[in-house]
């Protein structure tokens, strides 16, 4: 050979000259934090997988609330089956009060904790039921209420589920979401509302979603609704803020008025004896919440 062409150059493989630098002596931190980072979505995934079935049953008895359509049971019935599952019974809805409901929610530290049992799911759903149409006076409705049940599900419930067993999940909720209705600031006007949703994006970027509106009364019999007239989002820390008015997400989702149906507290526990009064909102179309009066 020539020895006036140099040295020939060796091809190398870009992942083969990645693994060759990550085996490199200076390099065992990086691996290090590779299979952290590795065994860490393993653990995640297998989380997943093992909330599966419980996601499910929830779904099918979210299916049975009063706004359940048949395409929603019939989906619910071929989701169970195609994951192996065969659907839990939907026999007598066991006897609970709310204050029993209260109790189980107040055991765990974590204000964002999901009802994942059966029957007590189905419990709520009889409480709605119970006081369905009761409607409530605008004076009490004011203060301030936090998010503690609502019987429709989906992904979001999935997502919390896994996070209270330490798995990774974009969308980390920073306390229950917070309903504040207040006084009308003009003589007959309306008492305004406020819905607070604040999270965690990626487990490290703050992010609040607000929505804003106002109670109003929809007819003479004095029944009411929070009607939403605009939403807006901030993310970001400090000076560092950014505020989008009107994120689509929420737009879409703000449209729909929620009707009060009334407080859970006087379907058993008359006077609210059982604790703080519970309020029933439903989304037109979509399902029920439930808010507890903050005590704070």
């Amino acid at each position: 050979l020539d020895s006036s062409i140099g040295p020939v150059p060796c091809y190398q493989h870009p992942l083969t000259g990645a693994f060759a630098i990550a085996m490199s002596p200076g390099s065992a931190p990086c691996l290090l934090l590779l299979a952290l980072i590795g065994g860490y979505a393993a653990y995640s995934w297998m989380v997943y997988m093992r909330l599966r079935p419980t996601f499910l049953q929830m779904q099918w008895a979210a299916s049975q609330r009063p706004e359940g359509t048949e395409e929603e049971v019939q989906d619910a019935l071929s989701a169970l089956r195609q994951s192996g599952g065969s659907p839990v019974q939907v026999a007598d809805v066991p006897e609970w009060s709310l204050a029993s409901l209260l109790a189980k929610a107040d055991a765990d530290a974590d204000s964002t904790h999901i009802v994942e049992d059966f029957d007590e799911r189905l419990g709520w759903h009889s409480l709605f039921q119970q006081i369905r149409g009761q409607g409530a006076a605008a004076d009490d409705l004011l203060g301030t209420w936090q998010f503690c049940f609502r019987d429709y599900v989906n992904e979001e419930e999935l997502s919390a589920m896994a996070l209270e067993r330490g798995a990774f999940t974009p969308v980390r909720l920073r306390g229950a979401t917070t309903l504040e209705i207040s006084r009308p600031q003009l003589l007959g006007g309306n008492p305004s509302a406020t819905l607070c949703d604040r999270f965690l994006l990626m487990g490290v970027l703050p992010a609040e979603i607000m929505w804003r509106g106002y109670l109003a009364s929809d007819d003479e019999l004095g029944n009411r609704s929070l009607i939403w007239q605009d939403t807006s989002a901030r993310l970001g820390f400090g000076r560092f803020c950014q505020t989008i008015e009107r994120p689509a997400a929420a737009e879409k989702l703000r449209q729909q008025p929620w009707r009060v149906e009334g407080f859970v507290d006087r379907a058993r526990n008359a006077g609210g004896a059982g604790g703080p009064p519970v309020l029933a909102l439903c989304r037109q179309g979509i399902g029920t919440l439930a808010f507890r009066r903050s005590l704070i």
